[in-house]
Protein backbone atom coordinates (compact mmCIF):
# COMPACT_ATOMS: atom_id res chain seq x y z
CA UNK A 1 0.00 0.00 0.00
CA UNK A 2 2.92 2.75 0.79
CA UNK A 3 3.81 1.59 -2.43
CA UNK A 4 1.07 2.69 -4.36
CA UNK A 5 1.05 5.66 -2.01
CA UNK A 6 4.12 6.59 -3.67
CA UNK A 7 3.38 5.94 -7.22
CA UNK A 8 0.27 7.91 -6.92
CA UNK A 9 1.73 11.10 -5.10
CA UNK A 10 5.34 11.22 -7.19
CA UNK A 11 2.59 10.82 -10.27
CA UNK A 12 0.85 13.90 -9.30
CA UNK A 13 3.66 15.95 -8.08
CA UNK A 14 4.97 14.98 -11.49
CA UNK A 15 1.70 16.47 -13.61
CA UNK A 16 1.47 19.37 -11.23
CA UNK A 17 4.75 20.83 -11.65
CA UNK A 18 4.02 20.46 -15.55
CA UNK A 19 0.62 21.89 -14.95
CA UNK A 20 3.20 24.99 -13.59
CA UNK A 21 5.77 24.81 -16.44
CA UNK A 22 3.34 25.33 -19.09
CA UNK A 23 1.40 27.70 -17.29
CA UNK A 24 4.50 29.96 -16.95
CA UNK A 25 5.60 29.08 -20.60
CA UNK A 26 2.31 30.87 -21.67
CA UNK A 27 2.17 33.74 -19.24
CA UNK A 28 5.95 34.44 -20.49
CA UNK A 29 5.08 33.97 -24.28
CA UNK A 30 2.25 36.72 -23.84
CA UNK A 31 4.51 39.00 -22.07
CA UNK A 32 6.74 38.95 -24.95
CA UNK A 33 4.60 39.07 -27.62
CA UNK A 34 2.71 42.34 -25.80
CA UNK A 35 6.24 43.84 -26.26
CA UNK A 36 6.53 42.81 -29.35
CA UNK A 37 3.46 44.24 -30.53
CA UNK A 38 4.70 47.21 -28.48
CA UNK A 39 7.85 47.94 -30.71
CA UNK A 40 6.13 47.17 -33.95
CA UNK A 41 3.84 49.52 -33.20
CA UNK A 42 6.01 52.14 -31.88
CA UNK A 43 8.42 51.97 -34.93
CA UNK A 44 5.72 51.91 -37.56
CA UNK A 45 4.85 55.26 -36.44
CA UNK A 46 8.36 56.75 -37.47
CA UNK A 47 8.07 54.62 -41.00
CA UNK A 48 8.05 57.23 -43.82
CA UNK A 49 10.79 55.60 -46.30
CA UNK A 50 13.83 55.95 -44.40
CA UNK A 51 16.24 52.85 -43.90
CA UNK A 52 16.57 51.21 -40.76
CA UNK A 53 19.89 52.44 -40.41
CA UNK A 54 19.00 56.04 -40.62
CA UNK A 55 16.23 55.32 -37.89
CA UNK A 56 18.50 53.69 -35.76
CA UNK A 57 21.25 56.34 -35.91
CA UNK A 58 18.24 59.28 -35.59
CA UNK A 59 17.59 60.73 -31.79
CA UNK A 60 14.11 60.48 -31.42
CA UNK A 61 13.71 64.01 -30.44
CA UNK A 62 14.64 65.22 -33.91
CA UNK A 63 12.27 66.37 -35.89
CA UNK A 64 11.01 64.56 -39.27
CA UNK A 65 12.96 65.19 -41.93
CA UNK A 66 10.54 64.59 -45.13
CA UNK A 67 7.11 65.66 -46.03
CA UNK A 68 5.44 62.14 -45.64
CA UNK A 69 6.56 62.06 -41.68
CA UNK A 70 5.35 65.60 -40.94
CA UNK A 71 2.66 64.91 -41.96
CA UNK A 72 1.60 66.75 -45.16
CA UNK A 73 0.54 63.68 -47.22
CA UNK A 74 -1.98 62.97 -44.54
CA UNK A 75 -5.94 62.90 -45.83
CA UNK A 76 -6.79 64.32 -42.66
CA UNK A 77 -6.31 67.80 -42.18
CA UNK A 78 -4.13 68.48 -38.81
CA UNK A 79 -7.20 70.42 -37.29
CA UNK A 80 -9.56 67.79 -38.02
CA UNK A 81 -10.96 66.50 -34.49
CA UNK A 82 -9.83 62.92 -33.24
CA UNK A 83 -12.15 60.26 -33.84
CA UNK A 84 -12.38 59.39 -30.14
CA UNK A 85 -12.54 63.08 -29.09
CA UNK A 86 -16.10 62.66 -28.30
CA UNK A 87 -15.70 59.19 -26.59
CA UNK A 88 -12.45 60.56 -24.59
CA UNK A 89 -14.15 63.93 -23.90
CA UNK A 90 -14.52 64.77 -20.00
CA UNK A 91 -17.64 67.27 -19.32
Amino acid sequence: MLVLVAIVLSTLIGFTSLAIDIGYQRVVRRDMQAVADVVALDLSRRLDGRTAQTIMTTPLSSPPSTPAAAGTTSRRSPAAPSPWSSVCSTP
